[in-house]
């Protein structure tokens, strides 16, 4: 069983007697090849490597490898101190590097249309299918993961010439252990053919005081077309028991043309006040009024005039 305690002693003291090249191989010795740890301690040693190389070919001063020694010998004893014992352990490390990833591309596109896109990361695979329709353009796929990512979709061969691409989100992003991390972008094809589009999710894994990225590169081919995409094959909007969420503004009080109920209102008052109009007219009591004005009411077909 490894003594993680003894081992940290061992090294800072071969380091200071024996030099960072020593104590780097003998970490070696104890690291397994598949943790992560053990690329951080080949880029260590690359350092060391360049350093000495730029001092033999005379490229740097003493005096500014001097300064750069130093400063890799301090960052080897703080690499040193901060290893745990899940960092020999290959089980572990991929356990706490691996999630999963749901891109959402269509592979059918209109011409000259934007197309919504959906990038989603996470540790576990089930948060990603939150409010999401799987059933159409989805694509699920286990991957290593960092805490900090970034994803971007890139019209590998056009540079631009085929597929116009803008997005809304922050390109780098972190995770959250028990929620799903999520991407849009919206793409519009600018030619009619079938084109490839490269989807690239990169970790970026903060090591030696500098951000360092590991891309992963998923390729989705578009087929462009002149006709119309069905909704089901076109439509990205996040559905819920069967119900889509349009995002767009409520209409604003008192804009736009009278609803129908109010005109049907109007033409029924209107009705109303002639029909009382025509009794008011016929009603008998006013005969005599009528006969004074020289009209006889009662007569549908004419109207007879007296004589002065």
């Amino acid at each position: 069983m490894l003594d993680l305690t003894k081992l940290k002693q061992t090294l800072r003291a071969l380091v200071t007697d024996e030099g960072m090249e020593v104590a780097l191989a003998e970490l070696e010795k104890h690291l397994p090849a598949d943790v992560p740890k053990f690329n951080a301690l080949l880029q260590l040693r690359a350092r060391l490597n360049e350093i000495d190389s730029q001092r033999i070919k005379n490229v740097v001063s003493n005096e500014q490898a001097t300064l750069q020694y130093d400063k890799l010998r301090d960052d080897i004893l703080s690499f040193f101190s901060g290893l745990q014992e899940s960092d020999f352990s290959v089980e572990t490390a991929k356990k706490a590097n691996m999630g999963s990833v749901l891109y959402r591309i269509p592979d059918k596109m209109q011409h000259q249309k934007k197309s919504k896109c959906i990038v989603r990361v996470a540790y576990l695979e089930e948060l990603l299918k939150d409010k999401l329709d799987t059933t159409v353009d989805v694509v699920i796929e286990a991957l290593k993961v960092s805490k900090n990512m970034e994803v971007k979709i890139v019209d590998e061969e056009g540079d631009g010439e085929y597929f116009e691409i803008t997005s809304r989100s922050t390109p780098e992003q972190f995770l959250v252990q028990d929620e799903f991390t999520e991407w849009t972008f919206f793409v519009k094809p600018l030619e009619i053919g079938t084109y490839p589009l490269a989807l690239i999710i990169s970790l970026i894994v903060y090591e030696d005081g500098k951000d360092r990225k590991k891309d992963i590169v998923l390729e989705r081919v578009v087929n462009v077309v002149t006709e119309a995409v069905p909704e089901e094959a076109g439509d990205h909007t996040l559905r819920k028991a069967g119900i889509l969420f349009m995002l767009t503004s409520p209409p604003k009080p008192g804009g736009g043309k009278q609803p129908p109920k109010k005109k049907t209102w109007i033409k029924v008052a209107m009705a109303t006040i002639l029909v009382l109009l025509a009794i008011w007219l016929l009603w008998p009591k006013n005969h005599r009024f009528f006969r004074a004005m020289g009209i006889v009411p009662g007569k549908q077909h004419a109207v007879i005039l007296t004589k002065p």
